[in-house]
């Protein structure tokens, strides 16, 4: 007996803090979102702020994550 198809659990997080000087683009790319489009009942569309170990919570149960930004490691001014 088949059970039909699976529903996804996707988070999309900002990450940012506009208080503490961090660039803040996370929560306004959740706001944009938030205002201009309509998302199915498996998207979750949360601002996240500077998370530290709370954002375990947040992805706990998640099947995919979108992160709003990547940070390139910088190298050692020893390696230059």
């Amino acid at each position: 007996m088949s059970e039909g198809p699976v529903k996804r659990r996707i988070t999309i997080g900002g990450i940012g803090s506009l208080p503490l000087g961090d660039d803040g683009v996370g929560p306004y790319v959740v706001h944009i979102l938030e205002k201009g489009f309509r998302f199915d009942d498996c998207f979750t569309l949360v601002n996240l702020g500077t998370p530290g170990l709370d954002l375990v919570a947040h992805l706990s149960g998640v099947d995919a994550l979108t992160p709003d930004r990547f940070r390139r490691k910088q190298r050692s001014p020893r390696a230059r």
